[in-house]
């Protein structure tokens, strides 16, 4: 502690009236006790206009130290973990080799993640004073979760879904042979392992002040000063595409890179923890590969097959998407009576056709989302038609998209040309 903020401190003690000094002269006192010669740091909030609102609202004054494992000195040490903040590790272990090897989940099936939202505590379980507006909002979003989970069970079979622990165990109702877990609880076991998909609901978000105080006990002596404030700012970030394409979109991270470890670690890699409790890795020849369904937008250490908004993902897969599949999934020419011809099942007219294809293109001009299920959209026109060209979906080249264009059409293509990013 420097003298002036020594200095503070005691006039903080002559001056205000505390619930329970003595306990707090006892955390100071533990941590400049002899016994802890490694302190790293003992740092003040105090309730001036240098402090944080939080703080200067209940008058407290917080220490916060390491204490090194010293048992551990002299024994060889082997730790190997997939989340790991290397940088924190080594304020434990000055010493320690680090080797980091990159590795894909084999045997993982199709992972679907939406990409409009975060899908923050707020949204699902509002606060009790919220207007009654926001509280339908939230309920009815509960019901287009618990209906897509039904309908993802009906497909699939018992999966395992998995959220914060207040909205799984209060609000969510689940099928019958759902198992269902909560954030923080989900290190190391193996009974869902049988599960055949997993859902990841939302995000474990930490309070930043939480991660900020974890980050003060690691690097309060610093030569570059710690950046203490609470507030997250977006920062972009990229998805793993299967299919490589660039895409990605804004997540709240703190400006400190030796907080946002600290977030990352019980954000994003919660995440990923609980995509590895129905164990990919056991898959077993001849069994079906395992769906993931990640409701959230922030993007995760998993290559992601498609990008959905949550209305999509709430709804079910358009008829669009199942036109696309009936074809192939090679190329699909965006001309309504064309699609119409081929599936009198689905729609009844062209303007139901016209209404669909509007409403799946409408996502592809949001930012940092090109693709439409994470395949190319192109723009033709036809030899010897006049008036505006027209759009395909494909996952083809542009020269093996024009081939197949005019093998559906049964006519000549004078233009392609690549929807401009």
């Amino acid at each position: 502690m420097s003298e002036k903020q020594g200095i503070k401190a005691l006039r903080f003690f002559r001056n205000n009236t505390l619930s329970n000094p003595l306990n707090l002269l006892k955390t100071l006192l533990r941590a400049i006790d002899s016994k802890y010669n490694n302190t790293e740091a003992i740092w003040r909030a105090l309730p001036d206009k240098e402090s944080r609102n939080d703080y200067g609202k209940d008058k407290v004054i917080k220490a916060t130290w390491l204490r090194y494992p010293d048992r551990l000195k002299d024994i060889p040490i082997l730790i190997i973990d997939g989340s790991m903040a290397i940088d924190a590790i080594r304020k434990l272990f000055p010493e320690v080799e680090h080797k980091q090897v990159r590795v894909r989940r084999h045997n993982q099936g199709p992972t679907i993640q939406v990409y409009s939202t975060p899908v923050s505590n707020r949204k699902l379980v509002p606060y009790y004073k919220d207007s009654k507006k926001r509280k339908n909002e939230a309920r009815s979003l509960i019901v287009g979760i618990e209906h897509a989970i039904q309908r993802i069970t009906d497909e699939h079979g018992p999966g395992l879904i998995v959220a914060k622990k207040i909205y799984i165990e209060n609000h969510l109702t689940l099928p019958e042979n759902c198992a269902k877990a909560s954030f923080g609880g989900l290190l190391g076991l193996n009974e869902w392992e049988q599960q055949n998909w997993v859902a990841i609901i939302g995000r474990n978000q930490p309070p930043a002040e939480d991660m900020v105080d974890l980050a003060r006990a690691f690097y309060g002596n610093d030569s570059i000063p710690l950046d203490t404030s609470d507030s997250l700012e977006l920062f972009p970030r990229g998805y793993q595409i299967r299919t490589g394409e660039k895409v990605g979109t804004w997540v709240q991270c703190h400006s400190d890179y030796r907080v946002q470890q600290f977030i990352h670690l019980v954000r994003e890699n919660e995440s990923e923890q609980a995509i590895d409790r129905i164990r990919l890795v056991h898959h077993q020849k001849g069994q079906s590969l395992k769906p993931i369904f990640i409701i959230s937008n922030v993007p995760l250490d998993i290559e992601v097959d498609e990008l959905v908004s949550l209305p999509q993902f709430l709804s079910g897969p358009s008829k669009l998407k199942t036109v696309w599949d009936r074809n192939g999934g090679r190329v699909l020419p965006l001309i309504t009576q064309w699609i119409l011809k081929k599936n009198r099942d689905l729609f009844k007219n062209s303007r139901q056709v016209r209404t669909v294809i509007d409403k799946e293109m409408e996502y592809v001009s949001i930012p940092y989302i090109y693709t439409i299920w994470n395949h190319d959209i192109l723009h033709f026109k036809i030899l010897g038609k006049t008036g505006s060209h027209n759009s395909c979906i494909t996952s083809l080249s542009i020269k093996e998209t024009k081939k197949e264009l005019e093998n559906k059409l049964q006519l000549r293509i004078k233009k392609i040309w690549r929807t401009k990013r």
